[in-house]
């Protein structure tokens, strides 16, 4: 399997370098190919690659902002892929603080009403509830459902499924609610 990724990121570096020379460093096709270098790396599992890993998503981050905004589709997507791999990679504070940003970096108001947004506020949520901060989980939480409610409607299974989130958020106290909201989040997340 090593080799196999290995072989992967050796092709990946070489259709990075094909786009890096035949478009502009901060184009779509260049957020592209660096993304999919950042999955490779992240692809490995393995500590050496982190620092590299978390170079192309950076890349990749900055090319799409630069060619497309911040609001578009493929920029919010590839902030989703490198927030979570920095959630795993145990950069959490740094995966809720780039999120945090896109909000703020965001042209058009309507943007915060949306499933990118609601997805960005789930994330934004789980960081929360992994760093034990509950209150601040379950206030982003509940945005994200009211935004899943209107967009999909109260009987999707996402709006269901974090609505149960919050439903036993609720009805937990104390010390036992931190517990098992951690257990389910991570089932969930």
């Amino acid at each position: 399997m090593k080799k196999i990724h290995e072989k992967s990121i050796s092709y990946a570096l070489q259709a990075h370098s094909v786009s890096l020379a035949l478009y502009q460093k901060f184009s779509p096709e260049v957020g592209s190919s660096a993304l999919f270098l950042g999955k490779a790396y992240a692809a490995t599992a393995e500590e050496k690659h982190n620092e590299a890993a978390e170079r192309y998503f950076n890349e990749s981050l900055v090319a799409y902002k630069e060619a497309l905004g911040m609001d578009h589709p493929q920029t919010i997507s590839a902030l989703k892929v490198f927030s979570k791999w920095l959630g795993l990679a145990g950069k959490r504070k740094q995966a809720y603080e780039l999120l945090q940003e896109s909000f703020k970096a965001q042209q058009n108001p309507c943007n915060y009403f949306n499933k990118q947004a609601a997805e960005r506020l789930y994330i934004m949520g789980c960081i929360c509830l992994a760093e034990e901060k509950i209150s601040e989980a379950h206030q982003l939480l509940s945005k994200c459902v009211q935004i899943q409610t209107a967009i999909y409607g109260s009987q999707h299974k996402k709006t269901k499924m974090i609505q149960e989130l919050l439903d036993m958020m609720n009805r937990l106290p104390g010390e036992q609610k931190l517990t098992k909201c951690l257990k389910q989040d991570k089932k969930q997340c």
